[in-house]
């Protein structure tokens, strides 16, 4: 077996040192191996997606070969071609294989059939075509960025992954897929016809820089046909291990080992995980090499992940048990099969599975996560010859052979050469299409007639079928010649912007969006045949609405122009159960798209937003929850997982939708999303739950309106927030006295039958915190050591005052005394308890007893808590003032007074009044306040 001496650097990125033996014989092999990457015969230039009769194919070449690069469109009219552009060259460039530039420069559609990119140096042949080649190389070469390219490290789990990312998250919308998967044979083979094929990758690139290109491709290729796919490191990285595996023969063709070094990669991730899987939505936050498998390169105690990965060594075919113990979380994969399966959160525990392994390396991935308290890790095996036993540094290893170009020969730059190649540079006018400086493209050399001078000449120039010297020859098949001289037929008219209509379609075709959705009955994944590649994340049965992205028929009136805005500019997501995720092309390439689709598809005014109040909401929210319609028992909410199957999330739908789409939709989604699962709850108009708003379809559509419209801020609905141990209030009152958030450490909660909720803060004797619904989850106070304050289970929480309720003023707007934990002059006294264990809180203020009792009381959609204050006899200095609220005030016709347009306060038994944003109530000593809390 080949040893490779890998660079100390852990970074994946590391240039590993290569003995030169080993690129030797990376050499041969790469001349020997085949390229997974399908191979198409050309049929001149190959766009990466079909284009719907409305829009001229002619036209549409003009800008995807870039023609107007040379030849200037119309002034003002530039956006009606849209050109293509070229990859950015020299410093803002990417560092390519020499040998690669070689042949591409020596023929261009060979080494990549379908290519774009003309034959720049036509008319030119033999000795003459390969000087200018090599001078072209040295060059480019010369400029590209300074450093030297790094280099990735073979890993086979890596690849795997790769090949997921690659055909799952909307890749092969575009390109060509690499591997049939379960398509049927029909469906195959129209996918591997439409797409713009991936040929030579492994010549082409160096890992890291085609790592950097994956991440963000529109830096490289202003143009924004290759479209950023918002891809973490980790996946960049993986997706191009997978393409670049023609680099190392071992991934290529399994039958060929590759080189491995003692001990395991692994990768460090921070957060709250779940099950191992959840991982994979994270960023490594470190990476590097280990002896064996443990904890110890954890950074924290708590709530992280690892990732472990290399190669088990067997020493001996036959039949292997693994044993694996984790708190939490674990599992261990073998050659890309689940082996022990050890997942979620759970104290010390440890399962085990078998393997029939073959003598020598097989690939592993071990995954562990770890919550809080407890933690745990361990792997043990037995097999063939020996028992149980840990698995130890001797028996893991890691793959450290180096992934180098298939065809790699270093290049020593010759001045000369360069000086040739930069003359060469400006004769062929290839800074037309090439910016040699981000954004900042060369003017052409040579000047070319205006796009408008071509008409009548499309029998010669770059349509000849054999161009003179010194003109490109672009690969054309006849049928695009034809199209492009009928366009240039029509040169007159090219100063004219095309119809709204035409610009949309025309626009939608050149990046591809057809690959993916249906507009006006065209395009989609499944006129490719590439449908079969789209799937739903997890296990949720969501049929072709969950895989497929949406339908673009009126979309210029369902989505407000500020939203589409965000989509394309940077591919929001918010289809947690699809795969596939939104491209980002650019601004600069598809801004202008927004108000095109307002243009075409808002044939009439939209009807304005209604005007709703706090109150609408709160019937809204009902609606919504398990109480009302049960909407999330299938749509998630902010961080709230749905009941269900995981729908559209409801905290950006106000941000996303029209209004006048939104009220339409409603009562009967299925004629504006045809095939939608989303049932109708107002089937003819008629609502099905007719008890909360009377039924009125209106109101109640308007009402949910209202209550998205508090998006990801706006109160939890019924129904999302689950407890592992909830206290459960039935017929009577129930008490927790323990850690409570937002009320201190001497909390005493009380949950009332009524599903109204409080906190009393016993070391400042004040009322701190209402809410309703639920009441505690005490989960976090009965395991480990119970640390921590335990928040609200319910919604609608709000809190109030913080300090001491009652002060002693020489005037009403005396500022309200400062105090610290513990307010002084107060002591508490208990409790007492009524026939229905509602509380009545005792408690001393200068010296003054207080008793302290609430009655919650319900409405329609309301809950009041009446409280009630009693005061004892006393020998205050001055006036007793009660704070009731902190916050912006508003007194009510009513008498009321609205705080933060959420709490409505009420007092019987004296006059409040608004002292900056406070609200004050002056206290009879005796006495008794009634308070009237309504939320």
């Amino acid at each position: 077996m080949v040893r490779v001496t890998v660079n100390p650097a852990s970074h994946p990125f590391a240039r590993p040192v290569v003995p030169r033996i080993v690129r030797g014989l990376l050499a041969v092999a790469g001349a020997v191996f085949v390229l997974s990457i399908p191979r198409m015969a050309a049929a001149g230039f190959v766009p990466a997606g079909p284009a719907p009769s409305s829009v001229d194919e002619g036209e549409l070449l003009l800008g995807e070969l870039n023609c107007v690069a040379c030849h200037q469109p119309p002034e003002g009219n530039a956006a009606r071609f849209a050109p293509r552009g070229a990859p950015v060259l020299g410093s803002g460039g990417l560092r390519l294989e020499s040998e690669w530039l070689r042949a591409w420069l020596a023929n261009p559609a060979a080494t990549k059939p379908g290519t774009a990119m003309p034959d720049a140096l036509n008319g030119l042949d033999g000795a003459a075509r390969a000087e200018a080649v090599d001078a072209l190389v040295h060059y480019l070469a010369a400029n590209q960025p300074p450093g030297a390219p790094t280099y990735l490290g073979a890993d086979s789990a890596r690849v795997a992954l790769g090949r997921a990312r690659f055909h799952a998250l909307g890749c092969v919308a575009c390109h060509v897929p690499t591997e049939r998967g379960e398509v049927p044979e029909e469906a195959w083979q129209k996918a591997r016809a439409n797409g713009a094929p991936l040929a030579g990758l492994a010549r082409k690139y160096p890992g890291g820089e085609l790592v950097g290109f994956l991440k963000n491709p529109v830096a490289h290729r202003p143009g924004g046909r290759m479209p950023s796919m918002n891809l973490t490191d980790a996946e960049a990285l993986a997706i191009a291990t997978y393409l670049l595996a023609d680099q190392t023969p071992g991934l290529a063709d399994p039958a060929r080992a590759m080189a491995t070094i003692p001990g395991v990669s692994w990768e460090y991730y921070e957060g709250s995980f779940g099950r191992t899987a959840d991982l994979d939505k994270a960023k490594p936050v470190a990476s590097g090499e280990a002896a064996e498998i443990g904890t110890a390169v954890a950074k924290r105690p708590n709530e992280f992940g690892l990732k472990f990965s290399g190669a088990i060594m067997a020493p001996k075919e036959g039949e292997y048990t693994f044993w694996l113990g984790s708190d939490d979380g674990a599992t261990l994969d073998i050659d890309g099969t689940r082996v022990v399966d050890n997942d979620g959160v759970h104290p010390p525990s440890q399962r085990s599975g078998k393997a029939r392994l073959s003598g020598g390396p097989h690939s592993f991935e071990l995954r562990f996560f770890q919550g809080g308290g407890g933690m745990e890790l361990s792997l043990a095996w037995a097999g063939p010859g020996f028992g149980r036993k840990p698995i130890g540094a001797a028996s893991l290893q890691h793959y450290g052979q180096p992934m180098l170009p298939v065809g790699h020969k270093d290049l020593a730059v010759d001045s000369t050469k360069v000086e040739a190649g930069r003359v060469w540079f400006a004769k062929q006018n290839c800074a037309a299409c090439h910016a040699t400086a981000p954004g900042q493209p060369t003017a052409p050399a040579a000047a070319a007639p205006a796009l408008a001078k071509l008409r009548g000449r499309g029998e010669a120039g770059c349509l000849a079928v054999d161009p003179r010297p010194g003109l490109p020859r672009y690969d054309l098949s006849p049928a695009q010649r034809t199209a492009l001289r009928r366009a240039l037929e029509r040169a007159d008219q090219f100063a004219q912007p095309l119809a709204p209509e035409r610009q949309v379609a025309a626009t939608l075709a050149r990046f591809n969006c057809y690959g993916c959705h249906v507009r006006d009955e065209f395009g989609g994944p499944a006129a490719t045949g590439k449908d079969g590649w789209f799937s739903v994340l997890g296990e949720a049965d969501l049929g072709e609405e969950g895989k497929l992205p949406p339908h673009l028929n009126g979309v210029g009136a369902k989505l407000k122009p500020k939203w589409l805005e965000t989509v394309l500019g940077d591919g929001a997501k918010v289809r947690p159960y699809m795969a596939t995720r939104m491209p980002v092309f650019g601004s600069q390439n598809v801004g202008h798209l927004p108000a095109l689709l307002a243009a075409v598809d808002r044939k009439t005014a939209l009807r304005a937003e209604p005007t709703v109040t706090a109150r609408d909401a709160k019937y809204g929210r009902k609606l919504v929850g398990n109480e009302g319609l049960s909407c999330v028992a299938c749509h998630t909410f902010s961080t709230f997982g749905s009941m269900g199957i995981p729908a559209l999330g409801l905290e950006r739908m106000h941000e996303r939708l029209e209004w006048d789409w939104f009220r339409r939709y409603l009562p009967d989604p299925a004629a504006l999303r045809p095939g939608t699962r989303m049932p109708s709850f107002w089937p003819d108009g008629h609502a099905v739950n007719t008890d909360i708003l009377g039924g009125q379809t209106d109101a109640q559509i308007q009402a949910i309106w209202a209550w998205l419209g508090g998006g990801a801020k706006a109160d939890i609905p019924a129904g999302l927030v689950r407890a592992r141990q909830e206290i459960v209030v039935d017929k009577e009152a129930v008490i927790y006295r323990h850690f409570i958030e937002g009320a201190g450490s001497r909390a005493i909660g009380v949950g009332y039958p009524e599903h109204a909720n409080i906190a009393f803060d016993a070391n400042q004797m004040r009322l701190a915190l209402i809410w309703q619904g639920g009441f505690i989850d005490r989960s976090r106070h009965s395991t480990d050591r119970g640390t921590g304050y335990e928040p609200p289970l319910g919604d609608h929480v709000a809190r109030l005052p913080e300090g001491a309720p009652f002060a002693v003023l020489a005037a009403s707007d005396t500022p309200w005394p400062a105090t610290a934990k513990r307010s002084p002059g107060y002591r508490f006294l208990g409790y007492s308890l009524d026939e229905v264990r509602r509380p009545a809180f005792r408690y001393e203020f200068e010296g003054i007893a207080v008793e302290d009792s609430i009655v919650p009381r319900t409405a329609d959609i309301d809950v009041t808590l009446v409280r009630t204050l009693k005061f004892g006899p006393g020998k205050p200095a001055g006036t007793v003032w009660f704070r009731a609220a902190v916050g912006a005030i508003r007194e009510q016709a009513d008498g009321s007074f609205l705080v933060d347009d959420k709490l409505r306060f009420r007092f019987r038994g004296s006059r409040a009044t608004v002292v900056g944003n406070e609200l004050r109530v002056p206290v009879a000593v005796p006495g008794e306040l009634v308070e009237e809390i309504t939320w």
